[in-house]
């Protein structure tokens, strides 16, 4: 018996494995405007504070305009994308590529450095052959040979870059996916087109990563996070953010059984397999939306024990949430703990 579950975005607020509740808090109440539509095949919500009421329209059509851009660039799905065009370039030699692009791939391999392949933008090959890689719904688990293969084309050491000559060179026959990161990079970029228009306010929502923005007259964004399942009795735990990004990665929410058996859509690049033990979402606070979004993954990966010990390693902000029989648990490095409403 195999049962499939792919749940989209819920009220745009709801990241695999935590809901955020969003509350902005100033000295006095100023008038929030929003705007929101869909990109990257998820949706998005702008919320800007305290703008003058003829931005919002040029706002509004900016906003859309970078998204569409945005996606253009890094999407799968199209072929004549330039991530698509990177994946079909000949293996081994050099392919040029945009600055943006090669300034945001590069970002994501130093995280990949940092955690030692926790989080691989290389899995390509690895989230198409689980059947996570299209809205189609996944046939079967792959044999182990068909996971050798995949694996034998995987692996963030097999790119190279050289952006100051705007170029990229694959070693091998490596299909990457930036699916882990371009959304944060999606918020970030956004709240960046705000601030250069003079917002000093404002939050950004894009399939559920989160960037924030606030001046010295604003102390910031209140955003609540509920652990999946929780009862409605218990109050959720709340954190302060001032001008960070969040984002979680959770491995319940996208998926699909097979004879009982649940198989995630987080891979695990050491073994090409689902994740396998009792984390099921971390939620990561950083400078940059983009960079909270990659370690939110690598740290799912890794687990709550090795995760931990790496949040602190690196000095970062993580917020772990396991499943144990029916039982729900959370730990928080002490990165996270400095955000918290209880500190």
């Amino acid at each position: 018996m195999r049962k499939f579950l792919h749940t989209g975005l819920v009220l745009t607020v709801l990241v695999a494995g935590a809901w955020y509740y969003l509350h902005g808090v100033l000295p006095r109440p100023l008038p929030e405007f929003e705007i929101s539509g869909q990109t990257m095949g998820t949706s998005y919500r702008v919320i800007v504070v305290n703008p003058e009421e003829k931005e919002l329209d040029t706002l509004g059509q900016q906003v859309q305009e970078r998204l569409a851009g945005i996606e253009a660039r890094y999407t799968t799905w199209k072929a004549d994308s330039e991530l698509s065009r990177l994946n079909t370039a000949r293996p081994d030699a050099w392919h040029p590529v945009s600055g943006e692009f090669c300034n945001t791939l590069s970002g994501a391999l130093a995280v990949s450095r940092q955690t030692d392949g926790a989080y691989d933008p290389t899995v390509g090959y690895l989230v198409a052959l689980w059947g996570f890689a299209s809205y189609e719904e996944p046939k079967s688990v792959p044999d182990q040979s068909a996971i050798d293969a995949a694996m034998a084309n995987t692996g963030y050491r097999r790119v190279q870059l050289d952006c100051e000559n705007q170029q990229v060179r694959k070693h091998g026959n490596v299909s990457i996916d930036l699916s882990g990161y371009v959304k944060g990079f999606a918020a970030d970029e956004i709240l960046m087109l705000l601030n250069q228009a003079g917002i000093y306010a404002a939050l950004v929502e894009v399939g559920g990563e989160i960037a924030t923005l606030r001046s010295n007259r604003s102390p910031g964004w209140r955003i609540a996070i509920e652990t999946p399942g929780m009862p409605e009795t218990r109050p959720p735990d709340v954190i302060h953010l001032y001008s960070q990004g969040i984002a979680t990665s959770g491995d319940y929410r996208n998926y699909f059984e097979v004879d009982g058996v649940r198989y995630s859509h987080v891979i695990d690049p050491a073994s090409g397999r689902p994740v396998s033990h009792d984390t099921v979402s971390v939620s990561v606070v950083a400078d940059s939306t983009m960079e909270a979004d990659a370690w939110a993954t690598a740290l799912l990966v890794m687990g709550t024990e090795r995760g931990l010990e790496a949040a602190e390693k690196n000095s970062i902000a993580a917020f772990f949430v396991d499943r144990v029989g029916d039982t729900l648990t959370t730990a928080s490095s002490s990165g996270f703990d400095r955000f918290s409403d209880s500190r």
